[in-house]
């Protein structure tokens, strides 16, 4: 299973949900545009739908490293903050870890592109 695959699969779930915050959601929709920058072990069938999904949640988002960092950095400046790890789609608990997206884990890991500054 591709990080595009697991992605899409962590949004239908959170679809689903009758409750979701929208930073959290927003913050996966996120995800799906970044496995489709950085990560090629997608199929073309997860490739378009990802695409449909992006689409119908009117996330419009150059499909570049740029155009990435750009969209997580006005994600982080509107001030709403996700409840889940934007690489891993853990729940976060930290104060500071809700502020930056991504839990200590994957900050170490240092799983976002030297090319974004994501914190």
């Amino acid at each position: 299973m591709s990080n595009l695959s697991d992605t899409i699969t962590r949004v239908e779930k959170l679809e689903r949900k009758r409750k979701v915050d929208k930073a959290t959601l927003r913050g996966a929709l996120m995800n799906i545009a970044e496995a489709l920058v950085y990560f090629q072990d997608y199929t073309e069938y997860d490739k378009r739908k990802a695409e449909i999904i992006l689409k119908k949640h009117n996330i419009e988002i150059e499909l570049t490293p740029e155009g990435l960092e750009k969209a997580f950095g006005e994600f982080r400046r509107s001030g709403t903050f996700s409840e889940l790890c934007l690489r891993c789609g853990r729940k976060l608990e930290n104060p500071e870890s809700k502020e930056k997206g991504m839990g200590p884990v994957c900050r170490k890991k240092k799983a976002v592109p030297k090319t974004m500054t994501l914190f």
